[in-house]
């Protein structure tokens, strides 16, 4: 039997590369006969500049630029000499790990060292295309923070500039853009294809969980409506049209597109094509992927559910292993490795060890 095991990382406790290891290395241990191509990746969250880069031999570097609450920090970025190209996390700027739990409010956060390190590759290194993963932020400015670094100027009803952020998009008056435009191209990966607005948009569904109260939501919700028609109709374009994907990153989404006219792209297709994951998957019986939370964000644009979905159109079996599964599912098995008996600080501590084992029963019962 030939597996494919192709891994997202569990986020809190193993990367990608660690959760791939840990799953081979349980199946070798109960069925050492069986063959085992493992991949890891990723869909534009937390991991994904570096996966890229590493997986196409680029070099991995640092740049100094603002972190979300305005201190400076050293943030990771992937590049690629031959082919001018560029890759970046959201989240090695603006993620919500950088954040500590009692400093997290996405009404504060700013998206501005994104622009800064974008400005910074521009100068000095001319790449012919960037691609950023937008998952896993703590900001919610529509990118905004991000437009100011590649100098665009906001101004309030009193003609005096300002940085917006989540409490003030619905300051803004006049929106004056910088005399060049970028002499690249952006694509957005995003892990989740929600809209900017809405039920189901950036401040419903995950602005509380970068620190947001309650009481928030409703202002963030009217606060980015407003922000969107007032930037979309002075910088020349369509009055606002909410599309998938917009709504990722507290807004970047949008704010990538409207600054930079970048291009929105699954980030769990944009992997699946790089690593070519379509061609790898014909090779294997099986398949397994995993990630810490199943959940029905995983079935919305992720990797976990591009891979499940990848075994069906081949007419394969597919296998999850996650930490929690909040949801089921009749197209894979499900393997969930937390014991019910521990905490989630103990079960995350031990991640490793309890990936290996239940690789190892999953395999003694093929």
């Amino acid at each position: 039997m030939k597996i494919l095991i192709a891994s997202d990382k569990f986020k809190g406790s193993l990367t990608a590369q660690q959760a791939c290891n840990a799953i081979q290395k349980g199946i070798q241990l109960a069925r050492p006969d069986l063959e085992i191509n493992s991949i890891p990746v990723t869909d534009g969250g937390d991991g994904f500049a570096k996966l890229l880069t590493e997986a196409t031999g680029g070099e991995w570097k640092q740049a100094e630029v603002t972190g979300p609450l305005g201190s400076t920090i050293n943030a990771g970025w992937g590049w690629h000499p031959k082919l001018q190209a560029a890759w970046l996390d959201a989240a090695e700027v603006i993620g919500l790990r950088l954040v500590p739990a009692q400093f997290r409010n996405p009404l504060y956060t700013t998206t501005y060292g994104l622009g800064q390190l974008i400005r910074y590759i521009s100068r000095t290194f001319k790449p012919k295309k960037i691609t950023i993963g937008l998952g896993g932020s703590s900001t919610h400015d529509c990118g905004c923070g991000m437009a100011v670094a590649l100098g665009y100027r906001f101004l309030d009803i009193k003609k005096q500039a300002f940085v917006p952020t989540g409490a003030s998009l619905s300051k803004i008056d006049t929106i004056l853009p910088p005399e060049k435009e970028l002499p690249f191209h952006i694509t957005l990966a995003t892990d989740v294809n929600s809209l900017l607005l809405g039920p189901e948009g950036a401040a419903h569904q995950f602005s509380q969980q970068k620190g947001a109260a309650q009481s928030d939501i409703t202002f963030l919700e009217e606060s980015t409506h407003y922000a969107a028609n007032k930037i979309s109709l002075q910088l020349g374009n369509n009055p606002f049209k909410d599309v998938a994907g917009f709504g990722a990153a507290g807004g970047l989404g949008f704010g990538l597109s409207a600054f930079t006219s970048a291009k929105i792209m699954e980030g769990a297709k944009y992997i699946g094509r790089v690593l070519q994951l379509d061609e790898n998957s014909k090779w294997a019986d099986h398949i397994i992927t995993g990630e810490g939370e199943l959940d029905s964000t995983s079935f919305s644009g992720k990797i976990t559910g591009y891979l499940i979905q990848l075994a069906q159109q081949q007419h394969k079996p597919a296998t999850v292993f996650c930490g929690h599964a909040s949801v089921s599912t009749k197209k894979a098995e499900v393997v969930t490795i937390s014991l019910a008996y521990q905490s989630l600080e103990d079960n995350l501590a031990q991640a490793e060890g309890l990936l290996i084992e239940a690789a190892r029963q999953w395999a003694l019962s093929l």
